[in-house]
């Protein structure tokens, strides 16, 4: 993940720099009309996760080859729908509603096809993807992020000796290297585990469980779309490419950062579903806990530097910064901390399988945040707006989860307060002060102190988590750790 996080910076950079600002800003928004739907395909995949999970924790687990192949059939009918909407519905929205230089539309054209290919491509992936994490093999789930790593710093160097329009061929080499990574994916698979042979497959009372469970997700998964990528399309009908740049930049730094957590995640939510099928909910919820917690710590370990610090980095990093992005940068940040949170407290809900208040509530609040966001435009306000709506909602969103998880599994609401709620806030106290203090005290855009305050934070962040995060149990296992290994 470190890899990971310092190429894509530097690929970033260099992309952002290739292309111009200009046909950043089309790419993020074109491109972004599709890849908005990888939030489906998300949804797909945790839901395919979870069902492998649940089948694996069983004492016997005989269904775990037939569900898999169901999955597999429902995402190539997926794919299938999603080619025949995207080459229609989509691409005559694409150009009646986005405000797109008139000398960009055949490019952008293009790169909204390539695009669509590139989903059909990551909705077959899915399954595979599903496999390996229910699995708990995330020996290859790295190796193949590794594997994405190195080819898109490939597509950089590419980038700078082609004399093809860049946009275009950025889509592209995309489009190839996810095509590459899923065939590998899918051999892997193949090869490893004997079960997860493809054949077409239908069960209706299989197929009933199933669409029942993927369908409240869905709804969850379209007020994602909509807070996401329904916000850029506003702000590109009301301020253009150029927004939609500075918004790109902001995302590309939380996708990053968030990847840490995301994949933290990815190997505990296998257990909370298996915690569930052998009826232990006790520790289902004590773990989950625990992943809110460290969730939490280890992204506003990253975040905090890097909000103290946005703008000296993003002008290292990016040399001309966009207008709005070091803020949009800062409030990404803040609103990935709620979304950290409530990422496990999501994967507990799915794990019971109780979605309708959860799901219908969430959907609901998501969608508020695009419509709000359309109204305070409309009225004249500025394009930040659109952030500390998605921040205000999140919190709400938090707040039901944390109360819905209670209802479901009830006797730990202390634990989750402590845990989700009061850890976390004294954190964010404690770490809002050191920055403050930075900001009075040290010289900005300068590089000592740069240095000094991402020191400070730091340091003032592990001993504080160590300290308030940690129960006497965790700190005890993490000195005892150190002495094995170190001392």
């Amino acid at each position: 993940m470190f890899l990971a996080l310092a190429v894509a910076l530097y690929t970033s950079r260099v992309v952002l720099n290739t292309l111009g600002v200009v046909d950043y800003g089309i790419y993020n928004v074109v491109g972004g009309i599709v890849t908005m739907f990888t939030i489906i395909t998300a949804t797909m995949a945790g839901s395919t996760q979870r069902f492998l999970s649940l089948e694996l924790g069983k004492v016997e687990n005989g269904r775990v080859g037939e569900t898999f192949n169901m999955f597999l059939t429902l995402h190539l009918i997926l794919a299938v729908i999603v080619l025949l909407l995207g080459e229609s519905v989509g691409f005559i929205f694409l150009f009646k509603n986005l405000v797109i230089p008139q000398e960009r539309f055949w490019a952008a054209s293009v790169v909204y096809h390539f695009s669509v290919f590139a989903f059909m491509v990551s909705i077959i992936k899915a399954p595979y993807d599903a496999c390996l994490v229910a699995k708990e093999n995330m020996k290859i789930y790295a190796y193949l992020g590794i594997l994405d790593v190195v080819t898109k710093l490939i597509i950089v160097y590419i980038l700078n000796v082609v004399i093809y329009d860049h946009l275009i061929m950025y889509a592209f080499m995309l489009f190839v290297v996810s095509s590459i990574i899923t065939v590998i994916s899918m051999i892997y698979v193949y090869k490893k585990y004997s079960e997860f042979r493809f054949m077409l497959f239908w069960d209706k009372h299989l197929f009933k469980s199933v669409s029942k469970y993927i369908g409240w997700n869905y709804l969850t998964a379209i007020g994602d779309v909509a807070r996401f990528q329904g916000v850029n399309v506003i702000l590109n009908i009301f301020f253009g490419p150029t927004v939609n740049a500075a918004r790109g930049i902001a995302f590309q730094v939380q996708a990053n950062v968030m990847n840490f957590v995301r994949n933290f995640q990815a190997s505990v939510n296998p257990q909370l579903v298996k915690y569930h099928a052998k009826d232990d909910d006790e520790q289902m919820i004590f773990l989950m806990a625990k992943s809110c917690k460290i969730s939490f710590g280890v992204l506003l370990l990253l975040a905090a530097p890097i909000i103290a610090n946005c703008e000296y980095i993003l002008t290292i990093w990016l040399g001309e910064i966009p207008k709005y992005s070091v803020l949009f940068c800062q409030l990404v940040l803040i609103q990935s901390l709620l979304e950290c949170i409530a990422y496990p407290l999501w994967t507990v809900v799915g794990a019971i399988g109780k979605l309708r208040f959860s799901h219908l509530l969430g959907s609901f609040l998501y969608l508020i945040i695009p419509i709000f966001s359309y109204v305070i435009l409309k009225s004249g306000a500025e394009p930040p707006i659109v952030f500390y709506i998605s921040i205000f909602v999140m919190g709400l969103v938090l707040m039901m989860l944390i109360f819905r998880v209670n209802m479901l599994v009830p006797g730990y609401l202390r634990l989750l307060i402590s845990d989700i709620l009061v850890i976390p806030f004294l954190l964010v106290l404690i770490m809002s002060i050191v920055i403050i203090v930075c900001s009075n005290f040290l010289k900005p855009m300068l590089f000592y102190s740069f240095l000094q305050s991402s020191i400070l934070i730091v340091f003032v962040h592990l001993v504080a988590f160590y300290l308030l995060g940690l129960n006497s149990n965790e700190r005890t296992q993490i000195i005892g750790y150190i002495k094995n290994k170190f001392l």
